[in-house]
């Protein structure tokens, strides 16, 4: 028997899928098959030097195209090379494309370039309302009818079953909802938490038929949502539904299965199988995307740390102490990538136990039976400076044992810099690696005395790795050169060659 929660995600399946545009008898955007093929390549040598989350490198490539257009005075036409690209690289189908779809994201590009000039002189705004058009733009080029279904469960089982130990109004409590839920189902980048609670402040407006302009009102929105999204509250709920997120993803993943079909969850005794199945298959997959990500991340990382040790290391030792210091040389060269090899290579310890328990979740959300889940709100105590230094302790013992082996083994100050900080970004990577793939563990409750130490002493080193991530990807000269110096032209040179190319077959085909 349905209950409360297939139905809303059936029902927002069904919604949502009426809402989505079909094709129309325009001609589809083309690319010859040798472009495609060049723009793959490039696609991955980019992706490669910028490394992101798989979820993201759509969209991330939209926002490029924007952002490229907007540089050069092209804006008119970024809809039409958006989709020529996505195309080109193979993110969207060849000659399924409907021309006239170039309309429909050029008027969202539109839209939002005439939001940014509410505040023009802010480069911040601005470049919030860019990374906003793309992810409108991603959501309407490609299918997230059972990523909406999803959140929208995942809402209601929450809404119903979570309770606060303090009082909060009905729209924080429904806001930080809706951003936990992206986090956890999704793993969310903050642009797309913005524009979840972009999309829920005009939903609100048109339930209450306001509508005001929003030109009038999203430099507030801006403000608000950081302040939502910033909350630690919003951390300690998607911490507490992890599991809840595994039960609502393995119920979509049957979904799909069935193509959304309404009468799905009757039998119950199927979808279990069913579940488990995907489970096991889900668990070899994860496995070897840790060791695929794990090998790229190494090669990219002795690369890099080979280059840094011809510019810099070398004439440093040179200079400080008229010889190369192989040691440490050697030192900062391989200890990196093996240390991310190890974190990458360890097992991932998925197990049959793991397996019912995920599935009994789904089974329960599918009967409409979900435990409460009580959030406790951290809240200010007298002791607060005493963490704080507690906390500062931890820092300074963790980096200054590193520091004083350092020593020992003779580094200079610029050895020891670039083993920090290489130290950092690998333990930070190697665990956002990790944690994508444990996307479907439930979580036991319990954790091991050596366990909980050896996390204790890597928290510093992996809390500096995403502070430097979140700094250096700001700063990437290469990723710059690459986007505004190399791109340009490359992609102009692709699409003249295309063009050419079925120039040239029209007049071959003349001749016959």
């Amino acid at each position: 028997m349905a209950s409360k929660y297939t139905d809303i995600f059936t029902g927002t399946l069904q919604a949502v899928r009426r809402q989505m545009p079909y094709g129309d008898l325009s001609p589809g955007i083309v690319a010859h098959d040798l472009t495609r093929r060049a723009a793959a390549l490039y696609e991955k040598i980019r992706s490669f030097i910028d490394y992101q989350d798989e979820n993201q490198i759509k969209r991330r490539v939209i926002e490029r195209i924007i952002r490229r257009k907007a540089l050069f005075g092209k804006r008119e036409s970024t809809g039409r090379a958006i989709l020529e690209e996505l195309v080109g690289i193979g993110y969207l189908p060849n000659d399924a494309v409907p021309e006239s779809r170039a309309h429909e994201v050029q008027h969202i590009v539109d839209y939002y370039n005439t939001l940014s000039t509410v505040d023009a002189r802010n480069k911040s705004f601005r470049s919030w309302t860019i990374s906003l058009a793309s992810v409108e733009v991603h959501e309407l080029l490609f299918d997230h009818s059972f990523d909406i279904a999803s959140v929208e469960v995942l809402r209601s089982v929450l809404r119903d079953n979570m309770k606060f130990d303090e009082e909060m109004s009905i729209d924080r409590k429904e806001k930080i909802i809706l951003v936990a839920a992206h986090r956890v189902l999704f793993e969310a980048s903050l642009i797309e938490q913005y524009f979840a609670l972009w999309k829920h402040e005009h939903n609100q407006r048109k339930l209450y038929h306001d509508t005001t302009d929003a030109s009038y009102y999203v430099l507030s929105f801006w403000k608000e949502a950081q302040d939502i999204i910033e909350d630690n509250v919003v951390w300690t709920v998607t911490n507490k539904i992890k599991d809840e997120a595994i039960a609502v993803k393995l119920i979509r993943e049957y979904a799909h299965q069935y193509a959304g079909a309404s009468d799905i969850f009757a039998d119950k005794h199927q979808a279990a199988e069913s579940m488990k199945h995907f489970l096991e298959h889900t668990y070899k997959k994860e496995s070897e995307y840790v060791r695929k990500n794990g090998i790229r991340a190494v090669i990219y990382l002795l690369f890099t740390k080979m280059i840094l040790a011809i510019l810099f290391e070398i004439p440093i030792d040179l200079w400080l102490i008229g010889k190369i210091a192989f040691v440490s040389l050697a030192i900062n060269i391989i200890f990196h990538p093996l240390l991310l090899l190890f974190i990458t290579r360890r097992p991932l310890g998925f197990s049959a136990d793991n397996t019912e328990k995920a599935t009994a979740k789904a089974l329960g959300i599918i009967d409409g039976h979900v435990n409460p889940i009580y959030v406790k709100v951290r809240k200010k105590t007298p002791y607060e400076l005493a963490y704080f230094l507690l906390y500062g302790l931890l820092y300074a013992v963790t980096f200054g044992i590193i520091i004083g082996a350092l020593h020992a083994l003779d580094f200079n100050p610029v050895s020891m810099i670039l083993f920090l900080v290489f130290l950092a970004l690998v333990s930070y990577f190697g665990v956002r690696i990790r944690s994508h793939a444990l996307r479907y563990k439930v979580s036991t409750g319990k954790e091991k005395i050596l366990s909980m130490l050896g996390n204790l002493f890597m928290l510093p080193i992996v809390r500096m790795g995403r502070y430097l991530s979140t700094k250096f990807s700001t700063i990437n000269a290469l990723v710059f050169i690459m986007d505004f110096i190399i791109e340009t032209p490359f992609k102009l040179m692709l699409k003249v060659f295309n063009d050419f190319l079925y120039f040239l077959r029209d007049k071959r085909e003349d001749v016959f």
